[in-house]
């Protein structure tokens, strides 16, 4: 009986013990790598999000719309952005979040910050690289491996993770935050950039996650990026403001299970971003 138990007991360790270890080192790896994007506008506002590096270049990738503070379809209603004329839209856009930017920052791990500047980006797949400004904080950089070879399958097990926005912190300060789920469905449809083929997830995202890097499960390689979620809500509430004593009409959004994916692959296939690396 003491035998049958001791091997019930290894059985466990070996299959059970091990495998929590492993999910432990591979969330640790990824804490150290995945990072909190700060990027500050000239006139006062700041964008949040999340990205990683790449390469111990210094090379960064996040979300176009992270750095340039919202979705190409509001860009393009913005009358700053109308009133720039001649060149083709890429240009226009490049010239406009020059014009806005004050500075972008990561936070690494520790808590430091490391200046960076874009060094292009494609608006359409809603793709940004960057690069540290002073290759003296390269050797304070950890960056993670990208995986262009695979395709995103139905059923396929992921994992993510960001600093998701929450009503308790600001973008500044809102906790590091993992998800995982799975691959739903393939829509073709606009998000943040343009009209294309995403990865839709059976997972929670929120605001602040953009730009975070997406794993298979029990993988420490990037196989694609974070890009938006769906929101329903109704618009037809009245709210009533104590202050005023007057009713407000107002809109209560609830946040669905539903997070966009955008593949590497796909991203490296039909882009020039990776070009240059």
């Amino acid at each position: 009986m003491n035998k049958i138990i001791e091997k019930i007991k290894n059985i466990y360790k070996t299959f059970f013990i091990s495998d929590l270890i492993q999910i432990t080192d591979d969330i640790d790896y990824k804490r150290k790598r995945i990072l909190r994007m700060i990027v500050e506008f000239k006139n006062g506002n700041i964008s949040t999000g999340t990205g990683f590096f790449i390469n111990i270049k210094g090379n960064l990738l996040t979300c176009f719309h992270v750095i340039s503070g919202g979705d190409l379809k509001i860009l393009r209603q913005n009358d700053d952005f109308i009133s720039i004329t001649g060149a083709d839209e890429h240009t226009r856009l490049q010239e406009w979040v020059n014009s806005k930017i004050k500075s972008i920052n990561v936070e690494l791990f520790d808590g430091s910050k490391i200046e960076l500047e874009l060094s292009e980006f494609n608006e359409q797949y809603d793709i940004a690289l960057l690069k540290i400004k002073e290759v003296k904080f390269l050797e304070k950089i950890e960056f993670c491996e990208l995986n262009f070879n695979q395709n995103l399958k139905y059923n396929d097990a992921v994992f993510f993770a960001g600093f998701p926005l929450n009503h308790s912190y600001t973008g500044l300060n809102t906790p590091f935050a993992i998800n995982t789920g799975i691959v739903s469905f393939f829509p073709e449809t606009e998000v943040a950039g343009g009209k294309y083929r995403h990865a839709q997830l059976n997972s929670i995202n929120l605001g602040g996650n953009s730009g975070a890097p997406l794993f298979f499960k029990n993988s420490n390689k990037v196989i694609g990026i974070v890009n938006g979620n769906m929101n329903m809500g109704s618009d037809n509430i009245l709210f009533h403001e104590k202050t005023k004593n007057q009713a407000v009409p107002g809109s209560l959004r609830i946040p669905l299970a539903i997070a966009y994916v955008t593949e590497l692959k796909l991203i490296k296939e039909k882009s020039s971003i990776f070009n240059s690396l």
